[in-house]
C-alpha cells in the first residue's frame, strides 16, 4: 500500500504555484461537501429573480401613471381666438344698388299708373294720367322723340304714309318703346289698316300692360274689325287700369251693345 506523502514533503518538492492550486481545490471541495456552496448559489439566484420581478413591476406601474403623450394631427392648426371688430367702429354697410336713368323712369311710370288706378276724383285721375304720358315720352331717345314729333305733325295730312314712315324709322332706333307702337297703331287704324294696328297694340301692351290708352285703342280697333266681344273686353281692361276713364258710362254702354249684336 502506497503511503501518501505529507504536504510538507510535497512542498519541498513542488513549486509554490502548484501548491496554491492544490490548496484552492481542497478548499472548494470542502465547501461543496458541507452543502453551503449550493445553498449560497440558490439564495443568490432567488435574490436575483426577486430583484428582476420588482424592477419589472416598478416599470409597469410607472408606465400606467405617466400621462399619454399628445398626438398632433397633421394638417390642423390650433384654433385661435376669433377676430372681433375694434371697439367704437360700426360694421360696413352694404352699398346700395345704383339704378340707371331708364330704371328710375320705369319705376316712376309704374307709380304714376298706380296713381291713375287709385284716383278718387276726375281731376286726380287726369293729372296722374298726364304725368304717365310725360314719363312715357321721356323714355324715348333723342332721335326717336324727334321722329315721333315729326310724325305727329304729318298726321294731319290726308296721306299718312310719311307719318307712318317716320314712326317705323323711330321703332328701328328704339323697338322696345310702347309709346311708338301705340302711336303707329293709331295712325294705321286711321289709314284703314286695323289688322296692322292690332299687331302693334299687341306688342305695345306686352311692353306696357297698364296703359289705359292702348286698351281703349284696341277696343276701337276690334270694333272696326266687327269683333264686338273682343272690343268690350278690351274696354273693360281700360277701365280696370283707369276706373275714372273719361265718358266711361257712355262708352261702356256702346261697347256692350256692339258685343250683343245690337245697333247703336
Amino acid at each position: 500500500m502506497t503511503r501518501s506523502t505529507p504536504l510538507p514533503v510535497l512542498a519541498g518538492r513542488k513549486s509554490p504555484r502548484i501548491l496554491r492550486r492544490l490548496a484552492l481545490a481542497c478548499g472548494l471541495a470542502g465547501f461543496w461537501a458541507s452543502g453551503m456552496g449550493q445553498a449560497g448559489i440558490n439564495r443568490a439566484w432567488s435574490a436575483s429573480a426577486s430583484a428582476s420581478a420588482s424592477a419589472s413591476a416598478s416599470a409597469s406601474a410607472s408606465a400606467h401613471t405617466q400621462p399619454a403623450p399628445q398626438v398632433k394631427q397633421a394638417g390642423k392648426k390650433a384654433a385661435g381666438p376669433k377676430s372681433q371688430a375694434p371697439a367704437g367702429k360700426t360694421p360696413a354697410k352694404t352699398p346700395r344698388k345704383i339704378r340707371t336713368p331708364a330704371e328710375v323712369l320705369e319705376l316712376r311710370l309704374q307709380a304714376a299708373e298706380q296713381a291713375v288706378k287709385a284716383a278718387r276724383t276726375q281731376e286726380a285721375s287726369n293729372q296722374a294720367w298726364q304725368q304717365a304720358e310725360t314719363l312715357r315720352k321721356r323714355q324715348l331717345s333723342a332721335g326717336a322723340e324727334l321722329l315721333l314729333t315729326e310724325a305727329r305733325e304729318k298726321s294731319t295730312a290726308p296721306d299718312l304714309h310719311a307719318a307712318l314712315y317716320d314712326l317705323s324709322a323711330a321703332l328701328t332706333l328704339q323697338p322696345d318703346a310702347a309709346l311708338l307702337r301705340r302711336t303707329r297703331a293709331e295712325m294705321r287704324l286711321a289709314s284703314n289698316d286695323p289688322t296692322g294696328a292690332v299687331q302693334d297694340l299687341g306688342i305695345a301692351l306686352q311692353q306696357d300692360p297698364d296703359d289705359p290708352t292702348s286698351w281703349f285703342l284696341l277696343a276701337r280697333t276690334e270694333e272696326a274689325l266687327h269683333n264686338g266681344p273682343a272690343a268690350l273686353n278690351a274696354f273693360r281692361q281700360a277701365l280696370k287700369n283707369a276706373p275714372l276713364f273719361p265718358e266711361r258710362t257712355t262708352l261702356l254702354h256702346q261697347f256692350t251693345l256692339d258685343a250683343q249684336g245690337q245697333p247703336d
